[in-house]
């Protein structure tokens, strides 16, 4: 019932955008999808999961926790296609974070690890996101400040409400003694945000690969907060891979930055039908953890 929630959630959302914008734009874009761009989704897929594996293993490793590489790849391999596949976008790393939990004795730390290199990419993309708006013309140096201060605060709040309420659920205690673990001292935050933000270039380069075959000719400098903004929106567990969420904030944000909404849908769109294709070879990933618990 849920599944079906969320796929007509979706569908909705899509409808809604393309009542409007130019659906015969959007359709004329996507036919001009080049095989060389299919490869290179492939290849930056490929990249992006050699990241996310990282990131993971250092996460696990901080909580002291064994998570060999290659069983860190092949996982997140099997996660991103599952995440394509199955609503709500997050039951690949649901799966993962299970079948690692069962191979260690720490389970509750083998949940976390997931949780907190999941929840490092958000933070990632939230601040890259702050900052690319920052770069805009039509924001004034003082803006910069006013985002920085807000982030700042946010973390306060954050530390403050966990070392308060930590003592009270042993739960909440244990938690923010593995993030500390996984995310300090500084080198170690510096490691986890320098990954995240390699990760988030390669998906930012294809996201604005797509545009450009979409025919969006603005500078990176204008798309690249725009094409950041349809990412946040794919971060709400709605839907299917975040299609219909990422369409509207794509036709939106382009609509604000004076640009046209239709041109930011099809983008949205390639680059949804590209991140599909990467995923696929996950499949195989799949089928080979499957194999192997056999």
């Amino acid at each position: 019932m849920k599944a079906a929630l969320r796929l007509l959630a979706s569908l909705a959302a899509l409808a809604l955008v393309f009542a409007f914008v130019d659906a015969r734009q959007v359709l004329d874009a996507l036919r001009t999808l080049p095989a060389s761009l299919i490869a290179l989704a492939l290849l930056l897929t490929a990249v992006q999961i050699a990241l996310a594996a990282w990131r993971w293993r250092l996460t696990a490793s901080k909580l002291g926790l064994r998570l060999p590489y290659a069983l860190a790849f092949t996982e997140c391999y099997a996660a991103s296609a599952i995440n394509q596949l199955l609503p709500g976008g997050v039951l690949g790393d649901v799966a993962r974070a299970w079948r690692h939990a069962n191979r260690v004795e720490t389970r509750g730390a083998a949940i976390r690890a997931v949780v907190f290199e999941r929840g490092m990419g958000q933070l990632a993309l939230v601040l890259a996101t702050a900052f690319a708006w920052t770069l805009q013309p039509r924001w004034a140096s003082s803006r910069l400040a006013l985002a920085v201060g807000a982030l700042v605060l946010i973390v306060a709040v954050l530390v403050y409400a966990l070392r308060r309420y930590a003592r009270r659920w042993p739960w909440l205690r244990d938690t923010a003694a593995d993030l500390r673990r996984a995310w300090w001292p500084a080198r170690v935050l510096a490691l986890q945000l320098a990954i995240s933000w390699l990760l988030l270039a390669s998906i930012v380069l294809l996201f604005l690969l797509a545009a450009r075959a979409a025919g969006a000719q603005a500078p990176a400098i204008v798309l690249a907060p725009l094409l950041l903004n349809a990412l946040l929106a794919m971060a709400l567990p709605f839907g299917f891979a975040g299609w219909g969420l990422r369409e509207s904030a794509a036709a939106l944000s382009w609509s604000i930055a004076g640009l046209d909404a239709a041109q930011g849908v099809a983008a949205s769109i390639s680059y949804g039908v590209l991140t599909l294709i990467g995923s696929l070879p996950g499949l195989l990933a799949l089928l080979r953890l499957r194999s192997a618990a056999r």
